[in-house]
């Protein structure tokens, strides 16, 4: 796929997708975004130490993308119109450089955790799966993913989180095959029994404020095809997050 978008596409196309990504390109990348390497170790380790019984984050997704998906048309309609690529561009020209540096810091300072955790974790797997060292694991990662966005871009990045919205969905598969007992998937006592009501709400309330804080989120908004596409793409995406992850229960 890299390949062959690095050879037709322009700048536009490399950066933002042309700003023509549908409904399921928007849908399928924004909900994926929350299902990287590190993301899939830690809700995989979740699904060891509690089951079903954090609900409760998936409330705040929930509500976060519902009213993300609010002010998606408005936002995407202000980025087109003054060709903005990241968010950071539109907190400059709103509120001013200096928040615009902090904010881009910040969001750089957590991109680069967030992509060594990535990194470890898959370099972790291949190690296993191959009996290479980690350390030359995490390396040879780091080379592929370079490689592979570099060739393609955002375009690319969009088709291969469509590819991986479906192989995350076709894991429902193992759950049809072993299906869980409903009493423990539909058990809702546990949204509000097993913690207490300050967790509760602190969890849902950090889930919530982090629908708006990533900026992958944004920058799906900015490349959709129009209004309805970023709005119905941002709103369905905590319903697809649910589907991702009961399958990940042991």
């Amino acid at each position: 796929i890299g390949i062959r978008d690095h050879k037709t596409e322009d700048k536009d196309g490399f950066i933002i997708a042309d700003r023509k990504v549908g409904l399921l390109g928007s849908l399928a990348s924004t909900s994926s975004s929350l299902r990287n390497g590190g993301a899939l170790f830690l809700w995989v380790g979740f699904g060891f130490a509690a089951g079903y019984k954090l609900y409760s984050l998936f409330i705040g997704f929930l509500i976060g993308f519902f009213l993300f998906s609010l002010i998606a048309p408005r936002a995407r309609k202000i980025a087109k119109q003054k060709n903005y690529i990241t968010m950071p561009q539109m907190v400059k020209d709103m509120i001013g450089i200096k928040t615009e540096k902090l904010t881009s810091f910040i969001a750089l300072c957590f991109s680069v955790l967030n992509v060594a955790v990535q990194l470890f974790v898959l370099g972790k797997i291949l190690s296993t799966i191959t009996d290479i060292n980690a350390f030359n694991s995490t390396i040879l990662t780091a080379m592929v993913v370079s490689v592979y966005v570099s060739l393609g871009g955002y375009k690319s990045i969009i088709k291969t989180d469509i590819l991986q919205f479906f192989i995350m969905l076709a894991i429902w598969m193992f759950v049809i095959a072993m299906p869980p007992k409903a009493s423990d998937v539909f058990n809702i006592s546990t949204i509000y029994s097993t913690v207490s009501a300050k967790e509760f709400i602190c969890s849902m309330l950090v889930t919530t404020l982090l629908v708006f804080s990533y900026s992958e989120f944004w920058q799906r908004i900015f490349s959709s095809k129009d209004d309805k596409t970023a709005k119905r793409g941002v709103g369905l995406a905590g319903v697809c997050m649910i589907l991702f992850t009961i399958p990940l229960r042991p």
